[in-house]
């Protein structure tokens, strides 16, 4: 959802090191990486995570996209993690995170897409996908790209939840934005995020969109695809209070020929850090169906 409010992209500070949190548990071992199966992206990096008695990850991996906001501390619970890692043939998790000019958060869309669009086409392992909230807006232009212009794109299955898609949101979108354009949430958005780079990344993105990309024309006019039918599974997941227009929805399904998920997660659009067991519950289920 986008906050309106401008911020140059020259005005990044210094670069830092890579800061997204490692998940070192009992049964976890992570690291980050800046390569996937031999591509170097310009806008994302990772923390790779196995199980400790699987370092070597042997295994289909999962790619997990951020939503927006990006939190270095993750936007996925351990115990999610440690429960895709349990589901047979399931060797390793990457969680890809945004990094601009050096700054760990700071999306910049052009980027995003090209990265997401070449780990799409060229994975030589192909991975299962699962996105959320405002990073599935990315993850489904790369998936969209890829489809577009190859006959058959390097992902094995993706997992949507929460899909927001600009020009496509509900009443529940256009009542919040005015609580989130308040100084004090602003305030509480850095403090969950860690870094001050969302409403940055919401400009970009933005800015991307305006540009009339790929993505934004063909969900506009659906009949330019290049399909009969899409040639990866892309289901779709919902909160019982979700930002998707019926008319989004509808638009999803004749670009992606998507399931959607009969049920939907309890509660509001939010993260999945912690208390979403339902959804943990479906992206393992997806996991252990799909590997």
């Amino acid at each position: 959802m986008s906050l309106n409010t401008q911020t140059p992209v020259d005005a990044a500070e210094p670069a830092l090191p890579l800061a997204h949190h490692l998940r070192a548990t009992a049964a976890l071992h992570s690291e980050h990486a800046t390569d996937w199966q031999g591509h170097r992206p310009r806008g994302l990096y990772f923390v790779r995570t196995t199980l400790k008695d699987n370092p070597a990850g042997e295994g289909r991996p999962v790619l997990l996209m951020p939503g927006g906001f990006d939190p270095l501390r993750g936007a996925y619970s351990d115990e999610l993690i440690h429960g895709m890692l349990r589901a047979p043939g399931i060797g390793s998790v990457w969680e890809a995170h945004y990094r601009y000019q050096g700054q760990c958060g700071f999306g910049y869309a052009p980027f995003l897409i090209d990265d997401i669009t070449a780990l799409c086409a060229h994975s030589t392992t192909p991975p299962l996908v699962v996105g959320m909230s405002g990073g599935s807006l990315l993850l489904a232009a790369g998936l969209l790209l890829a489809a577009q212009h190859q006959p058959q794109p390097t992902v094995k299955a993706a997992l949507i939840l929460g899909m927001y898609l600009p020009g496509f949101e509900n009443l529940f979108v256009r009542l919040m934005l005015p609580y989130y354009r308040r100084p004090s949430m602003q305030e509480r958005i850095n403090r969950h995020c860690g870094h001050p780079y969302l409403l940055q990344t919401d400009v970009e993105t933005r800015r991307w969109w305006d540009t009339q990309p790929e993505f934004r024309r063909l969900l506009e006019q659906p009949r330019m695809k290049a399909w009969d039918r899409f040639p990866v599974p892309v289901e779709l997941l919902f909160f019982r209070i979700d930002t998707l227009s019926r008319r989004g929805i509808r638009r999803m399904r004749e670009l992606f020929d998507c399931t959607v998920h009969p049920g939907r997660i309890p509660g509001h659009h939010r993260s999945l850090r912690r208390d979403v067991p339902l959804a943990e519950a479906t992206i393992i289920d997806f996991c252990r169906r799909e590997a």
